[in-house]
């Protein structure tokens, strides 16, 4: 059975979902509208933390929920499409919903986007806090297009790491094809990854890191020193490819924002990067 509980905090509407999400969802979603009202100066978070599946009837009631929302929003501005920029990697990328924010997505939701190739339609973020803080910098920023501030703060970083094209059912590091990389940068909701392996821009990815500092060999502020190198997976987006003529001192490589990541995965990399003191 699936079923929604609302939340408000100031201007954020949370709103927690529970099951599958499927065509019988509708009724539930639009607690959405009758609960918490949210009003067109408001932004939503759809928190999938405790959805299990999405469905294709699923998708089209999430979509329609958030055409709804958008038009609230839209009766106060012109009727040109909202363009927002992607704060997490800095890239920039066209979203069909401004207003809602999607978090804690597991890796078959983020399947099930990537199938009817929605991924970039939505702004997903691994958590809810991420949201949260991307929705208060929109506030800060809206109508100054062009405000930039990174969502998380970010470190250089020499650590190895191996990807390949998401499929869900086909997590590494079972099955081949995935390509070598170094990881350059790393924030709490994103990576830059130096290889000669490029995806275009909305690509979603399944990225194996290994927490390795090349530099001191896993010793000093290395996070869990015992051990010769951790691995962790997440599912990224690439968000924006390095420009060979603007961009030399990192060409080739492609920066990804992360959109689904597990508990424990995440701890561990909020671990390493307290290490590093971020």
């Amino acid at each position: 059975m699936f079923k929604v509980n609302c939340r408000r905090d100031e201007m954020i509407v949370v709103a927690d979902l529970e099951g599958v999400f499927d065509h019988n969802a509708e009724e539930e979603v639009c607690k959405l509208s009758t609960g918490c009202a949210p009003t067109g100066d408001d932004s939503v978070i759809w928190n999938f933390k405790g959805v299990t599946d999405l469905t294709s009837s699923g998708i089209a009631i999430l979509i329609n929920a958030c055409k709804d929302l958008e038009k609230n929003y839209q009766k106060e501005k012109d009727d040109s499409p909202v363009e927002v920029r992607s704060e997490r990697c800095g890239g920039e990328a066209r979203k069909a919903f401004s207003r809602t924010k999607l978090s804690n997505l597991s890796p078959r939701v983020v399947d099930a986007l990537t199938v009817h190739k929605l991924v970039d339609a939505f702004d997903i973020h691994p958590d809810e806090l991420a949201a949260v803080k991307q929705i208060r910098m929109d506030l800060e920023q809206r109508g100054d297009g062009d405000a930039f501030t990174r969502l998380f703060e970010r470190i250089d970083v020499q650590l190895k790491a191996r990807f390949k094209e998401f499929k869900e059912g086909g997590r590494m590091p079972d099955n081949p094809g995935r390509y070598d990389a170094d990881a350059k940068t790393l924030s709490r909701c994103g990576i830059f990854l130096h290889t000669e392996h490029i995806y275009f821009a909305g690509s979603v990815l399944d990225v194996e890191l290994l927490l390795f500092d090349d530099e001191d060999g896993g010793g000093g502020s290395y996070y869990h020193a015992d051990a010769d190198a951790i691995s962790v997976n997440f599912v990224g987006k690439v968000v924006w490819v390095a420009n060979e003529e603007s961009q030399t001192d990192i060409y080739p490589g492609m920066a990804l924002s992360i959109v689904s990541m597990e508990e424990d995965v995440k701890n561990m990399l909020e671990g390493y990067l307290a290490s590093r003191g971020v």
